[in-house]
């Protein structure tokens, strides 16, 4: 075995003869045991990395999508990718925009009532909420 500090697992095992290793597993019997359970470790952590990573990628990408066409196109994505954060960010993306769309309806309807015809001096409920949104 070398005596510089190993970089990966794979290297570390490399310099250790298949010499009787249960001092340090007790259900390890050799050192390449030991190894080739390390390195499927090592590389199960790796794919689980991945998947959260784009689990997240996920979330970012959903939540940017505030349209009714951008949505349905996010959303096809593949099944390891949908997990309860995108669920619920898919979620609040909805209740966006439907409150999006009340607010339309509702300032369509101000505009409709009022529809900026009230004499400057006379109060106007509608006018003054239109002129508060920026509507007017």
């Amino acid at each position: 075995m070398t005596t510089s500090k190993p970089t990966d697992i794979r290297e570390f095992w490399v310099g250790i003869s298949d010499t009787n290793v249960a001092h340090i597993h007790p259900t390890m019997k050799y050192a390449s045991d030991y190894h080739v359970i390390e390195y499927r470790a090592v590389e199960q952590l790796k794919a689980e990395n991945e998947k959260l990573r784009m689990q997240l990628s996920a979330c970012s990408c959903v939540a940017l999508a505030n349209t009714t066409e951008s949505a349905i196109l996010t959303r096809e994505m593949h099944p390891d990718y949908m997990c309860a954060a995108v669920a619920d960010v898919c979620n609040a993306v909805d209740r966006e925009m439907k409150l999006r769309e009340q607010v339309n309806n509702y300032e369509q309807a101000l505009k409709f009532e009022c529809g900026d015809r009230c004499a400057e001096q006379n109060p106007c409920n509608a006018r003054e909420a239109l002129k508060k949104w920026g509507a007017v």
